[in-house]
């Protein structure tokens, strides 16, 4: 029972990555009382194939293993066939090129095994994976095939499972990775938060601007601003985006932050509540609540209206309106630029203050300058209406 305590424990502990898969081979060696045991991973995709055996595989015995691993693959379409008609997780004795479904019974056993001296191989599908266990005796196979496949049933459902597991984490890994390489594209720079208000993630733009400017800086994780009136409310803007993505709400925060010091623009920051519903599920501040965006402020830069429609609902003529204040532009210059009067363009006005949740122009300009998807501009005469 012990031995099977610390199996199950190194079958998890293989799914969170705190042990090695040579490491639970060796573990399952042990309580199938086989020489040794080889795993192949085949992904259904692409066919890429991962191998592992148990330690202490002399040359011999690496010699059966890859004959084994080589006798699966040109049946690989078959097992797919296969696959398509039954469920996940089906365990298979692979023999001879032929798969019998282990609960067909173990009285046919012997006879499928016949010929079969020293290994013989297991087969089952997780996701878009095929997984071969083979396992490899001394001189024959055990005579009591009814306490090995009692074995078998007792411990393939766990080694489904991690391996399952396994996969998820490694696909989560993975998605993180492109998330992580894509945010390092954005031209804004990018804080994120938990549910305690400490900083997990910075994109390397964040950490460009914060070291260019005096208007943010970071120390210890914790954020400060110019002044102490400037952290207070940086650090207040960041309690109420983790109160509001708690509560669901999804409104954002916008403000402009001054350094007093001549000549340096202002740095517009964005506030963004994170609203998961999977947090449910999750300990309770875990995970990311609030994003930060930095604006670049002072960058010469133009945002698509079309952008503008998408993200906050828009109509044509309010997207271009905002973009065009966004570029530095009077209420009477971008009227101009759209053809319309300029008490309408103070009702489009009004309707872009609603829908973005902002009250002045300025908080306007820090929105849009805070969105990560700004281009380089190629004039810089007169204002650019965004036609």
């Amino acid at each position: 029972m012990l031995a099977y305590n610390r199996l199950i424990e190194g079958i998890y502990g293989l799914a969170l990555k705190q042990d090695g898969l040579q490491s639970l081979l060796d573990m399952l060696a042990e309580v199938f009382h086989c020489r040794a045991i080889g795993v192949q991973v085949v992904a259904k995709l692409d066919w890429h194939v991962v191998s592992e055996v148990s330690s202490q595989v002399g040359e011999d015995d690496m010699a059966d293993f890859l004959v084994s691993f080589s006798a699966l693959k040109p049946f690989l379409q078959v097992v797919v066939d296969i696959a398509a008609e039954t469920a996940a997780g089906e365990v298979y004795l692979f023999s001879g090129g032929g798969l019998t479904r282990l609960d067909y019974g173990v009285a046919i056993l012997p006879a499928v095994l016949a010929g079969t001296k020293r290994s013989f191989d297991l087969l089952f599908r997780e996701g878009d994976y095929f997984i071969q266990v083979v396992l490899r005796y001394d001189d024959q196979l055990p005579a009591d095939f009814h306490h090995l496949m009692h074995t078998v049933n007792l411990v393939m459902p766990h080694v489904r499972k991690s391996f399952s597991i396994y996969f998820e984490l490694e696909r989560d890994r993975s998605y993180a990775a492109g998330f992580e390489q894509a945010l390092e594209h954005l031209s804004s720079g990018l804080l994120l938060f938990n549910g305690h208000g400490d900083l997990c993630y910075q994109n390397n733009r964040a950490r460009e601007m914060i070291g260019e400017t005096h208007a943010i800086s970071l120390i210890s994780g914790k954020m400060y601003g110019a002044t102490p009136e400037y952290t207070r409310a940086i650090r207040q803007a960041i309690r109420d985006t983790i109160v509001r993505a708690k509560r669901n709400d999804r409104n954002i925060q916008v403000m402009l932050l001054h350094n007093g010091m001549k000549g340096e623009r202002e740095l517009p920051v964005v506030a963004i509540p994170i609203v998961l519903s999977m947090r449910k599920t999750t300990e309770k501040d875990s995970g990311i609540f609030a994003a930060l965006l930095i604006g670049s402020g002072g960058l010469a830069g133009s945002i698509e209206p079309e952008v503008l429609q998408l993200l906050y609902g828009l109509t044509n003529a309010e997207a271009r309106l905002a973009a065009c204040i966004a570029d530095g532009n009077s209420l009477g210059q971008c009227s101009a630029c759209l053809g319309v009067t300029v008490t309408t363009a103070r009702s489009y006005l009004k309707q872009v203050f609603l829908k973005t949740s902002t009250r002045r122009q300025a908080e306007l300009v820090a929105l849009v300058k805070g969105i990560p998807v700004l281009r380089p501009r190629n004039d810089s005469d007169g204002p650019d209406c965004h036609s």
